[in-house]
């Protein structure tokens, strides 16, 4: 059972390492430390886990050779598909980084099913431009063409950007689970009987165990293929903009289009991101200094303090019709719509949301903001009739605790607006003294504290650093019921160790002999 960081004698490095080439060959498997420092987590605040050894496997067979190479030897494994800046994807334990970024392969577009077979290491730009020709988009979140679709799909947040629909995008999976045994969810589970079902349906007659393969960080199983939602880009596209003085009104106009299905996803932007972002647009980098020194919580007078876009597809006749009702609740609601105003003052911000919201196209535009420091971003997802208290108090609380820098939010719709997800943008500088920075996590973990306390938020990520299984314990028989499964499919605490640990809490003592 592995319970704390792997330190191999020189002997055992060299072993492991002629194993795992062997297994890939010398130019996918290494222990040169410029190779292992990139994957250490050096981007984040967390402090550096180096690993030993980073191995790169093309194939299903392989990442189980690489597990039984681990297990021989109990060394840790972290799976990354392009290390997404998450805790989970830290070697927190050193030993094994399973980087599936090599297993590149797109299996498989099925236009009829509406479904694409992917591996980890196809990217969002890729699968976006092969779905593009063939009339199809897929749920491009808001990250970089560069990262892993798959293993962003994997995450809560990402899945939470569709408003309408299912709430990830994930129909089915193949998984590599700590023994090797390969595992198939859905409809796909049977195709050990029946080779030729498809992966067209995300259950099957039995519980759907998908769904512990998403955001469990690596911990429960090697995911090495699966297929995503593709969904029809539309004959006609739409994002008719609408400006509101306040969230709360905002709120209201998201949860009016999504529970009328007039929308499949709808966003609201605060006045301080949408200027970065238009700045970004423009000049490629940075940000406006004088929007970082105002009071986000207070009205512009030169720009709308809030910007709500909607994504409208369809055929020609549904989508007019429902521009025409997004104008006319606009109006009910005292708003006003911006679509010609954003286009022609700020084409930074117009730009951005036509590429993201109305062309499905991934974009470097807004993520590449977070390259001026170290995100300190909490995300929650809340009931609509807290979360505007949520935002007025927060802003305020994170305002008055030095997490200023680039403090904005945005806000958007989860499952026809039953849930309302909300995410702070405030970073620090790269040069922080670890002073700062551990002030600036203690004023992170009040915010969120607050958010769960008093506005009935629920956590979206892991959070690295709090007190073993600290956050599982209070989901109470939940918990109790996900580390029985974790210690049940991974006993030796093969996967990811160090994030197993933080998640499930202490592995079960060894028995006494009697």
């Amino acid at each position: 059972m592995i319970r704390r960081r792997f330190k191999p004698d020189k002997e055992m490095q060299r072993r492991i390492l002629s194993a795992l080439v062997r297994i890939v060959g010398p130019d996918r498997a290494s222990d040169n430390p410029a190779v292992l420092y990139s994957y250490s987590g050096t981007a984040m605040v967390f402090p550096k886990a180096m690993p030993h050894f980073v191995v790169r496997p093309k194939t299903t067979d392989e990442v189980r050779r690489v597990l039984a190479v681990a297990r021989r030897h109990m060394a840790p494994v972290t799976p990354v598909a392009s290390g997404s800046q998450e805790p989970g994807t830290y070697p927190w334990f050193g030993g094994i980084v399973l980087d599936t970024m090599a297993m590149d392969r797109i299996h498989k577009i099925d236009e009829a099913g509406g479904y694409a077979v992917i591996e980890p290491g196809v990217t969002m730009g890729r699968l976006s431009r092969a779905l593009e020709k063939k009339g199809l988009r897929c749920t491009v979140g808001s990250f970089p063409p560069g990262i892993s679709a798959l293993g962003n799909y994997l995450m809560t947040a990402v899945n939470s950007h569709r408003t309408q629909g299912p709430l990830d995008d994930i129909l089915g999976l193949e998984v590599v689970l700590a023994d090797g045994t390969v595992v198939h969810t859905g409809s796909k589970a049977f195709d050990h009987a029946y080779p030729s079902v498809s992966w067209h349906l995300a259950s099957n007659s039995f519980p759907n165990i998908k769904n512990l393969f998403i955001d469990a960080a690596g911990t429960l199983g090697v995911v090495t293929r699966g297929a995503v939602r593709a969904y029809s880009l539309g004959e006609a596209r739409t994002m008719p903009l609408s400006i509101f003085d306040d969230y709360p009104t905002a709120l209201e106009y998201m949860i009016r289009l999504g529970r009328g299905n007039l929308v499949q996803h709808i966003c609201s932007w605060h006045w301080v991101l949408y200027t970065i972002i238009d700045h970004l647009g423009r000049y490629g980098r940075g940000a406006p200094a004088d929007v970082l020194l105002k009071k986000p919580w207070e009205k512009p007078d030169d720009r709308p303090y809030i910007v709500v876009v909607p994504s409208i597809a369809g055929f020609k006749e549904t989508v007019r019709a429902a521009e025409l009702t997004a104008e006319r609740i606009t109006l009910e609601l005292g708003g006003r719509m911006w679509t010609d105003e954003c286009r022609e003052n700020w084409p930074g911000a117009w730009k951005f949301f036509a590429d993201h919201y109305r062309d499905h196209k991934v974009t470097n535009q807004f993520m590449g903001g977070y390259g001026e420091g170290l995100a300190m971003m909490p995300i929650v997802i809340a009931d609509p009739k807290c979360i505007a208290g949520l935002e007025e108090w927060g802003l305020k609380f994170l305002r008055k605790s030095g997490l200023k820098l680039g403090l904005t939010y945005y806000s958007h719709a989860v499952d026809q607006s039953r849930a309302i997800f909300l995410r702070m943008t405030p970073f620090i500088m790269p040069d922080s003294s670890p002073k700062e920075v551990e002030r600036a996590v203690v004023a992170r973990r009040k915010y969120l504290e607050q958010a769960f306390k008093r506005y009935g938020a629920v956590p979206v990520r892991h959070d690295y650093g709090l007190k073993p299984g600290e956050t599982l314990a209070k989901t109470g028989g939940h918990g109790k019921a996900l580390k029985a499964v974790k210690w049940a499919l991974d006993p030796q605490n093969i996967l990811n160790p160090g994030m197993s640990i933080s998640i499930y809490g202490r592995p079960p003592a060894k028995p006494k002999k009697e």
